[in-house]
């Protein structure tokens, strides 16, 4: 269960923006390289400034190009640590250590929660 969200930076150097730490209850969302990775992003082709004044067209994009994102990172991440959860769990079971967990399993479920919700 979530129980706070930190905005801290995300130290480890490939996560994508979104990372769970490893307090119980946090979600680190490094705001900073999701906007990052925005700059580098194109914008759909109406998205435009007329004549020094900001079209309100443009802004609308920009904050669901945003939003958007940020709630994919996070549904990924949050599928990703139940992955997690359910291979403790099942590793619990059996009477094998945690650290027989594997990462790559965790890595795709979130991927592909991703992709089939959040597009």
């Amino acid at each position: 269960m979530v129980k706070r969200i930190d905005t801290d930076p995300v130290q480890n150097h490939n996560a994508l923006g979104v990372a769970i730490s490893s307090e119980p209850g946090t979600i680190h969302v490094d705001l900073a390289k999701i906007f990052q990775n925005m700059q580098s992003s194109a914008f759909p082709a109406n998205v435009q400034f007329d004549g020094g004044s900001i079209d309100q067209d443009a802004i609308q994009k920009i904050v669901a190009k945003i939003s958007s994102l940020l709630v994919a990172e996070i549904g990924n991440v949050a599928a990703h640590e139940s992955q997690h959860s359910s291979d403790f769990h099942g590793l619990y079971q059996k009477g094998l250590p945690f650290s027989n967990a594997r990462e790559q399993p965790a890595i795709d479920f979130g991927n592909q929660i991703q992709r089939q919700f959040f597009g």
